[in-house]
Protein backbone atom coordinates (compact mmCIF):
# COMPACT_ATOMS: atom_id res chain seq x y z
CA UNK A 1 0.00 0.00 0.00
CA UNK A 2 2.15 3.16 1.08
CA UNK A 3 5.43 3.53 2.41
CA UNK A 4 8.47 3.87 -0.82
CA UNK A 5 6.20 3.71 -3.41
CA UNK A 6 3.06 5.48 -4.04
CA UNK A 7 1.06 5.23 -7.66
CA UNK A 8 -1.50 7.87 -8.48
CA UNK A 9 -2.65 8.15 -4.50
CA UNK A 10 -0.80 10.59 -2.15
CA UNK A 11 -1.08 9.43 1.57
CA UNK A 12 -1.03 11.32 5.00
CA UNK A 13 0.28 9.86 8.42
CA UNK A 14 -0.66 11.07 11.62
CA UNK A 15 -0.07 10.02 15.10
CA UNK A 16 -2.58 9.04 17.55
CA UNK A 17 -0.44 7.59 20.42
CA UNK A 18 -26.42 6.94 26.16
CA UNK A 19 -28.38 6.89 23.95
CA UNK A 20 -32.46 6.67 22.56
CA UNK A 21 -33.43 4.20 20.08
CA UNK A 22 -36.03 6.18 18.71
CA UNK A 23 -33.46 7.37 15.75
CA UNK A 24 -33.07 3.85 14.24
CA UNK A 25 -35.00 1.27 12.33
CA UNK A 26 -36.69 -2.01 13.83
CA UNK A 27 -35.21 -5.05 12.64
CA UNK A 28 -36.17 -8.67 11.99
CA UNK A 29 -33.66 -11.14 12.64
CA UNK A 30 -32.47 -14.01 10.16
CA UNK A 31 -30.14 -16.66 11.61
CA UNK A 32 -27.57 -17.46 8.76
CA UNK A 33 -26.78 -20.84 10.33
CA UNK A 34 -23.15 -22.73 9.59
CA UNK A 35 -21.97 -24.71 7.00
CA UNK A 36 -21.95 -28.08 9.68
CA UNK A 37 -25.89 -26.58 10.94
CA UNK A 38 -25.58 -29.49 13.35
CA UNK A 39 -26.22 -28.22 17.19
CA UNK A 40 -25.18 -30.97 18.68
CA UNK A 41 -21.38 -30.38 17.22
CA UNK A 42 -18.98 -27.94 18.39
CA UNK A 43 -18.39 -26.89 14.58
CA UNK A 44 -21.95 -25.68 14.34
CA UNK A 45 -19.80 -22.04 14.12
CA UNK A 46 -20.27 -19.10 12.02
CA UNK A 47 -18.89 -15.35 11.69
CA UNK A 48 -19.48 -12.47 9.24
CA UNK A 49 -16.93 -9.87 8.01
CA UNK A 50 -19.05 -7.85 5.34
CA UNK A 51 -22.48 -7.41 3.62
CA UNK A 52 -22.75 -5.55 0.01
CA UNK A 53 -25.54 -3.78 -0.85
CA UNK A 54 -27.66 -7.32 -2.33
CA UNK A 55 -27.55 -8.43 1.07
CA UNK A 56 -25.31 -10.53 0.40
CA UNK A 57 -23.02 -11.24 3.54
CA UNK A 58 -19.01 -13.01 3.58
CA UNK A 59 -17.33 -14.67 6.21
CA UNK A 60 -16.25 -17.67 7.69
CA UNK A 61 -17.59 -20.66 9.34
CA UNK A 62 -16.00 -23.90 10.96
CA UNK A 63 -16.52 -27.28 8.55
CA UNK A 64 -16.83 -30.56 9.70
CA UNK A 65 -12.94 -30.77 9.69
CA UNK A 66 -13.05 -28.51 12.46
CA UNK A 67 -11.20 -25.70 10.10
CA UNK A 68 -12.32 -22.29 9.07
CA UNK A 69 -13.72 -22.48 5.68
CA UNK A 70 -14.56 -19.22 3.68
CA UNK A 71 -18.09 -18.85 3.10
CA UNK A 72 -20.44 -16.56 0.82
CA UNK A 73 -24.19 -16.16 1.67
CA UNK A 74 -25.82 -14.95 -1.52
CA UNK A 75 -29.55 -12.95 -0.77
CA UNK A 76 -32.31 -15.39 0.39
CA UNK A 77 -29.79 -18.60 -0.22
CA UNK A 78 -27.85 -20.46 2.32
CA UNK A 79 -24.25 -20.62 3.40
CA UNK A 80 -21.75 -21.67 0.34
CA UNK A 81 -18.85 -23.51 1.00
CA UNK A 82 -15.80 -22.28 -0.81
CA UNK A 83 -12.93 -24.38 1.55
CA UNK A 84 -10.41 -23.30 4.17
CA UNK A 85 -10.08 -20.17 4.57
CA UNK A 86 -11.74 -16.71 5.37
CA UNK A 87 -13.82 -14.04 3.42
CA UNK A 88 -13.80 -10.42 4.86
CA UNK A 89 -14.67 -8.13 1.77
CA UNK A 90 -17.60 -8.42 -0.75
CA UNK A 91 -18.75 -5.61 -3.45
CA UNK A 92 -22.26 -5.23 -5.39
CA UNK A 93 -20.48 -7.10 -8.40
CA UNK A 94 -19.91 -9.84 -6.17
CA UNK A 95 -16.70 -9.84 -6.08
CA UNK A 96 -15.59 -10.86 -2.67
CA UNK A 97 -11.81 -11.39 -1.30
CA UNK A 98 -10.23 -12.67 1.65
CA UNK A 99 -7.45 -15.85 2.05
CA UNK A 100 -7.78 -19.55 0.93
CA UNK A 101 -5.81 -22.53 2.07
CA UNK A 102 -2.69 -21.50 -0.07
CA UNK A 103 -0.26 -18.54 0.99
CA UNK A 104 -2.16 -15.42 -0.72
CA UNK A 105 -5.00 -13.43 -1.09
CA UNK A 106 -7.32 -14.43 -3.12
CA UNK A 107 -10.14 -12.83 -5.11
CA UNK A 108 -13.77 -14.50 -5.60
CA UNK A 109 -15.78 -13.94 -8.71
CA UNK A 110 -19.40 -15.14 -9.23
CA UNK A 111 -19.88 -16.30 -13.00
CA UNK A 112 -22.06 -18.58 -14.98
CA UNK A 113 -20.16 -21.76 -13.85
CA UNK A 114 -19.93 -20.34 -9.73
CA UNK A 115 -16.96 -18.96 -8.09
CA UNK A 116 -14.02 -18.21 -10.26
CA UNK A 117 -10.77 -17.76 -7.49
CA UNK A 118 -7.58 -15.47 -8.61
CA UNK A 119 -4.78 -15.14 -6.97
CA UNK A 120 -3.62 -11.56 -6.19
CA UNK A 121 -0.11 -12.71 -5.38
CA UNK A 122 0.56 -11.45 -1.85
CA UNK A 123 1.02 -13.05 0.90
CA UNK A 124 -2.00 -13.03 3.55
CA UNK A 125 -1.77 -11.82 6.84
CA UNK A 126 -2.68 -14.85 8.96
CA UNK A 127 -3.65 -14.42 12.30
CA UNK A 128 -1.65 -11.51 14.67
CA UNK A 129 -2.95 -9.13 16.68
CA UNK A 130 -6.26 -8.41 18.11
CA UNK A 131 -8.88 -9.04 15.48
CA UNK A 132 -6.44 -8.71 12.76
CA UNK A 133 -7.93 -11.01 10.48
CA UNK A 134 -10.35 -8.58 8.42
CA UNK A 135 -6.92 -7.71 6.43
CA UNK A 136 -7.94 -7.30 3.23
CA UNK A 137 -11.18 -5.13 1.68
CA UNK A 138 -12.32 -4.70 -1.91
CA UNK A 139 -14.53 -1.65 -3.20
CA UNK A 140 -16.69 -1.07 -6.10
CA UNK A 141 -13.57 -0.75 -8.87
CA UNK A 142 -12.02 -3.84 -7.86
CA UNK A 143 -9.44 -1.92 -5.78
CA UNK A 144 -7.94 -3.72 -2.66
CA UNK A 145 -6.25 -3.13 0.07
CA UNK A 146 -4.96 -5.32 2.81
CA UNK A 147 -2.40 -6.19 5.42
CA UNK A 148 0.58 -8.54 4.56
CA UNK A 149 3.39 -9.35 5.98
CA UNK A 150 5.97 -8.45 3.14
CA UNK A 151 4.38 -5.71 1.78
CA UNK A 152 2.92 -4.75 5.00
CA UNK A 153 0.05 -2.82 3.89
CA UNK A 154 -0.41 -2.57 0.51
CA UNK A 155 -3.18 -1.34 -2.60
CA UNK A 156 -3.64 -3.38 -5.47
CA UNK A 157 -5.17 -2.63 -8.67
CA UNK A 158 -5.30 -4.65 -11.74
CA UNK A 159 -2.59 -7.12 -11.01
CA UNK A 160 -0.33 -4.02 -10.27
CA UNK A 161 0.84 -3.83 -6.46
CA UNK A 162 1.87 -0.67 -4.42
CA UNK A 163 3.79 -1.03 -1.30
CA UNK A 164 2.55 1.56 1.71
CA UNK A 165 4.70 0.19 3.57
CA UNK A 166 4.13 0.12 7.99
CA UNK A 167 4.32 2.98 9.53
CA UNK A 168 7.06 2.71 11.83
CA UNK A 169 8.22 -0.42 10.98
CA UNK A 170 7.16 -2.81 14.02
CA UNK A 171 5.42 -5.44 12.06
CA UNK A 172 4.25 -6.88 15.78
CA UNK A 173 2.63 -3.72 16.45
CA UNK A 174 0.53 -3.66 13.86
CA UNK A 175 -3.36 -3.73 13.90
CA UNK A 176 -4.66 -5.27 10.87
CA UNK A 177 -7.74 -4.15 10.28
CA UNK A 178 -8.35 -1.86 7.53
CA UNK A 179 -10.66 0.05 5.34
CA UNK A 180 -10.89 0.99 2.15
CA UNK A 181 -13.37 3.21 1.09
CA UNK A 182 -14.54 3.62 -2.90
CA UNK A 183 -12.34 6.64 -3.60
CA UNK A 184 -9.36 4.59 -3.50
CA UNK A 185 -9.29 5.96 0.67
CA UNK A 186 -7.61 3.36 2.66
CA UNK A 187 -7.86 3.59 6.59
CA UNK A 188 -5.37 1.41 8.66
CA UNK A 189 -4.03 1.23 12.04
CA UNK A 190 0.21 0.27 12.80
CA UNK A 191 1.12 1.01 16.24
CA UNK A 192 -1.22 3.61 17.07
CA UNK A 193 -0.39 5.19 13.84
CA UNK A 194 -2.88 5.41 10.73
CA UNK A 195 -2.43 6.01 7.08
CA UNK A 196 -4.14 7.55 4.19
CA UNK A 197 -4.31 7.26 0.75
CA UNK A 198 -6.06 9.92 -1.25
CA UNK A 199 -6.14 11.70 -4.89
CA UNK A 200 -5.24 14.56 -2.68
CA UNK A 201 -3.41 15.21 0.22
CA UNK A 202 -5.28 14.87 3.35
CA UNK A 203 -4.46 16.68 7.24
CA UNK A 204 -5.52 14.74 9.87
CA UNK A 205 -5.30 16.11 13.54
CA UNK A 206 -1.67 14.74 15.48
CA UNK A 207 -3.84 12.67 18.39
CA UNK A 208 -7.00 11.34 19.97
CA UNK A 209 -6.74 13.31 23.20
CA UNK A 210 -9.55 11.31 24.89
CA UNK A 211 -6.91 7.83 24.12
CA UNK A 212 -3.42 6.58 24.37
CA UNK A 213 -4.29 5.89 20.44
CA UNK A 214 -6.75 4.92 18.16
CA UNK A 215 -6.87 1.54 15.41
CA UNK A 216 -9.36 2.39 12.48
CA UNK A 217 -11.14 -0.24 10.86
CA UNK A 218 -13.32 1.22 8.56
CA UNK A 219 -13.70 4.34 6.35
CA UNK A 220 -16.83 5.45 4.32
CA UNK A 221 -16.81 7.32 0.86
CA UNK A 222 -17.17 11.08 2.83
CA UNK A 223 -14.05 10.05 4.55
CA UNK A 224 -15.36 9.24 7.84
CA UNK A 225 -14.00 6.90 9.67
CA UNK A 226 -14.45 4.61 12.99
CA UNK A 227 -12.40 2.01 15.19
CA UNK A 228 -11.30 1.88 19.11
CA UNK A 229 -9.85 4.16 21.05
CA UNK A 230 -7.55 2.29 23.04
CA UNK A 231 -7.21 3.21 26.46
CA UNK A 232 -6.10 0.03 28.40
CA UNK A 233 -7.31 -3.73 27.90
CA UNK A 234 -10.68 -2.61 26.69
CA UNK A 235 -11.63 0.78 25.15
CA UNK A 236 -14.72 2.40 22.95
CA UNK A 237 -16.11 3.50 19.71
CA UNK A 238 -13.73 5.85 18.02
CA UNK A 239 -15.57 8.44 15.41
CA UNK A 240 -13.62 10.70 13.11
CA UNK A 241 -14.27 13.06 10.91
CA UNK A 242 -12.53 15.93 9.35
CA UNK A 243 -15.44 18.56 10.34
CA UNK A 244 -15.90 17.05 14.16
CA UNK A 245 -12.29 15.35 14.72
CA UNK A 246 -12.18 12.78 17.12
CA UNK A 247 -15.59 11.18 19.19
CA UNK A 248 -15.39 8.63 21.78
CA UNK A 249 -18.16 6.71 22.67
CA UNK A 250 -18.08 6.35 27.08
CA UNK A 251 -17.02 2.72 27.83
CA UNK A 252 -20.16 0.89 29.56
CA UNK A 253 -19.58 -2.39 31.70
CA UNK A 254 -21.87 -3.64 28.81
CA UNK A 255 -20.09 -1.64 25.96
CA UNK A 256 -20.14 0.16 23.82
CA UNK A 257 -16.31 -1.40 22.80
CA UNK A 258 -15.18 -1.09 18.90
CA UNK A 259 -17.00 0.09 16.24
CA UNK A 260 -16.57 -2.10 13.37
CA UNK A 261 -18.06 -0.37 10.25
CA UNK A 262 -19.71 2.98 8.97
CA UNK A 263 -21.65 2.93 5.60
CA UNK A 264 -22.32 5.99 3.40
CA UNK A 265 -25.14 7.43 5.27
CA UNK A 266 -22.62 7.50 8.23
CA UNK A 267 -24.28 4.70 10.57
CA UNK A 268 -21.83 2.93 12.30
CA UNK A 269 -22.13 -0.46 14.21
CA UNK A 270 -19.84 -2.27 16.64
CA UNK A 271 -19.73 -3.93 19.81
CA UNK A 272 -16.93 -6.80 21.76
CA UNK A 273 -13.50 -5.53 22.95
CA UNK A 274 -12.48 -5.62 19.80
CA UNK A 275 -14.23 -6.66 16.13
CA UNK A 276 -13.18 -10.22 16.01
CA UNK A 277 -14.97 -11.91 18.74
CA UNK A 278 -13.62 -14.69 20.93
CA UNK A 279 -16.14 -16.68 22.55
CA UNK A 280 -13.60 -17.81 25.23
CA UNK A 281 -12.65 -14.16 26.60
CA UNK A 282 -14.05 -13.76 29.91
CA UNK A 283 -14.02 -9.59 29.41
CA UNK A 284 -16.31 -10.66 26.48
CA UNK A 285 -19.55 -11.76 28.11
CA UNK A 286 -21.13 -8.59 28.95
CA UNK A 287 -20.58 -6.47 26.17
CA UNK A 288 -23.00 -6.04 23.31
CA UNK A 289 -24.02 -5.58 19.69
CA UNK A 290 -24.80 -1.87 19.04
CA UNK A 291 -25.71 1.00 16.61
CA UNK A 292 -24.29 4.42 17.10
CA UNK A 293 -25.61 7.85 14.95
CA UNK A 294 -22.56 10.41 14.97
CA UNK A 295 -24.87 13.19 14.07
CA UNK A 296 -26.61 13.17 16.52
CA UNK A 297 -24.30 11.10 19.13
CA UNK A 298 -26.92 8.70 20.24
CA UNK A 299 -26.62 4.69 19.51
CA UNK A 300 -28.73 1.59 20.77
CA UNK A 301 -28.21 -1.84 21.76
CA UNK A 302 -29.43 -3.63 18.46
CA UNK A 303 -31.43 -6.38 21.12
CA UNK A 304 -33.71 -3.37 21.98
CA UNK A 305 -34.22 -2.75 18.05
CA UNK A 306 -35.78 -6.46 17.35
CA UNK A 307 -39.81 -6.04 18.25
CA UNK A 308 -39.36 -10.19 18.08
CA UNK A 309 -37.46 -10.47 21.31
CA UNK A 310 -40.12 -8.43 23.13
CA UNK A 311 -43.09 -9.78 22.03
CA UNK A 312 -41.49 -13.80 21.93
CA UNK A 313 -38.31 -13.96 24.63
CA UNK A 314 -37.34 -17.32 24.11
CA UNK A 315 -36.45 -16.50 20.21
CA UNK A 316 -34.02 -13.91 22.05
CA UNK A 317 -30.26 -13.79 21.27
CA UNK A 318 -27.18 -12.54 22.62
CA UNK A 319 -26.16 -10.16 19.96
CA UNK A 320 -22.58 -9.96 20.38
CA UNK A 321 -20.82 -7.88 17.72
CA UNK A 322 -22.28 -5.72 14.93
CA UNK A 323 -19.24 -6.24 12.32
CA UNK A 324 -20.52 -4.72 9.08
CA UNK A 325 -23.56 -2.31 7.94
CA UNK A 326 -24.88 -1.76 4.03
CA UNK A 327 -26.39 1.12 2.34
CA UNK A 328 -29.49 -0.34 2.55
CA UNK A 329 -29.54 -0.25 6.19
CA UNK A 330 -28.96 -4.36 7.18
CA UNK A 331 -26.72 -4.78 9.46
CA UNK A 332 -24.81 -8.45 9.83
CA UNK A 333 -22.85 -9.54 12.78
CA UNK A 334 -22.42 -12.53 15.49
CA UNK A 335 -24.01 -13.59 18.85
CA UNK A 336 -25.00 -16.32 20.35
CA UNK A 337 -28.88 -17.58 19.32
CA UNK A 338 -31.43 -19.66 21.38
CA UNK A 339 -29.67 -22.55 20.78
CA UNK A 340 -27.07 -21.74 22.35
CA UNK A 341 -24.64 -21.47 19.10
CA UNK A 342 -22.36 -18.68 17.82
CA UNK A 343 -23.64 -17.83 14.63
CA UNK A 344 -23.92 -15.12 12.23
CA UNK A 345 -27.25 -13.32 12.18
CA UNK A 346 -28.69 -10.88 9.31
CA UNK A 347 -30.66 -7.39 10.68
CA UNK A 348 -32.95 -6.11 7.75
CA UNK A 349 -35.55 -3.23 9.00
CA UNK A 350 -38.97 -4.50 9.06
CA UNK A 351 -40.75 -3.46 5.66
CA UNK A 352 -37.63 -3.73 3.30
CA UNK A 353 -38.18 -6.99 1.46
Amino acid sequence: MKSSVVTSSLFAIACICSGSASAFDQYAITDLGSIVNDPASANDYSYPYDINDRGDVVGFSKGADGLDHAFVRLRGQNLTDLGEGRATSINNHRHFVGRSNGSNYVMWKLGPLGFGVTDLGVQNAGVYGWGAQQSIEINEMDEVAGASSDPVFFFWKNGILTDLGSGDGNFCNIEGNIGLNNRGDVSFSVGGYYQSTATSQVGFPDSNPASWYTYLYSINDAGEMVGLAKTGYGGSGAYYSAATGFKNLPALATGPRALSDINTAGIAVGGGNYPVYSGNDPTLQPVKAYVYAPAEETYAYLDTLVPEFQTNPPSKWNLKVATASNDAGQIVGVGINPQGKTHAFLLTPIGQP
